[in-house]
């Protein structure tokens, strides 16, 4: 009887482990801080995934996309970060 119990156990335990694992992947957890971001014009964008999503874990995993974005001249320009499936839009504005 211990031995099914402590089966059982270890079962949900895998199982658990594997939804966090897969919700972790899917990006579930990530959300961008703000829909735009500001930066003076002339300045060095951040290139890091900390200052525009929350719940980043590992940078590792997240690309950054930010090759539409002008630095020198001002305007509105989209920008993206992509985990396993999921694409998350962002602004980033020059003034």
């Amino acid at each position: 009887m211990k031995k099914h119990i402590a089966g059982c156990s270890l079962t949900v335990c895998c199982l658990l482990f594997m939804i966090m694992i897969i919700m972790g992947m899917n990006g579930k957890a990530l959300s961008p801080k703000q829909a735009v971001f500001v930066y003076p014009k002339d300045t060095e964008i951040s290139k890091d995934a900390h200052t525009y999503l929350k719940g980043v874990i590992g940078k590792n995993h997240i690309k950054l996309d930010l090759s539409k974005v002008d630095s020198h001249t001002p305007g509105v320009y989209p920008a993206y970060a992509k985990q396993s499936n999921r694409t998350y839009e962002f602004q980033i504005e020059i003034k």
